[in-house]
């Protein structure tokens, strides 16, 4: 599924790509729910997934495939990283949907996206070079994002 809404999208920062795609989610996950009625019936699951509350027992999309848990994000950095040379392969973002903290992004300590200088802060993307796609796609699947995929998106990373 590929969402294309240069209206409301060009620009955008990974909160907002993420709501757009929790959106997606919760519109293309409610029909094909089997029994809609223990998730407290059609609307409220299709409200619980757009509110993304997966501590919520009531929550519609605790075990599901990586495909309606993250997204990939295609920016004008990773667009550009299309023209690198040498080692470095182009690169996408991923971006986790159930992230749950939102805030504004403020760069103040030498990575993307971060409040503090805790190195291993958790900020709900990272950046992925497109030739570790498969693997990465195990690795979600397997749910070891956090503890064995994830490392913090640093500053610059787009221009190396």
């Amino acid at each position: 599924m590929v969402i294309e809404d240069e209206e409301s999208l060009a620009g955008a920062d990974t909160h907002t790509v993420r709501h757009a795609f929790r959106t997606w989610i919760a519109d293309d996950l409610t029909p094909r729910l089997c029994d809609p009625e223990s998730y407290g019936g059609i609307e409220k699951a299709h409200s619980n997934l757009l509110g993304n509350d997966n501590y919520n027992s009531n929550y519609p999309a605790r075990c599901i495939a990586p495909r309606w848990q993250f997204c990939l994000l295609v920016d004008d950095a990773c667009l550009s990283s299309l023209k690198l040379r040498g080692s470095r392969s182009p690169f996408v973002k991923i971006v986790d949907a159930q992230f749950q903290e939102d805030r504004v992004a403020v760069v103040d300590d030498g990575r993307e996206d971060g409040e503090t200088d805790d190195q291993c802060e958790y900020v709900g993307w990272m950046y992925m070079d497109v030739g570790d796609y498969v693997q990465m796609y195990d690795g979600l699947s397997g749910g070891y994002w956090r503890d064995l995929v994830y490392q913090r998106p640093e500053k610059g990373y787009a221009d190396h």
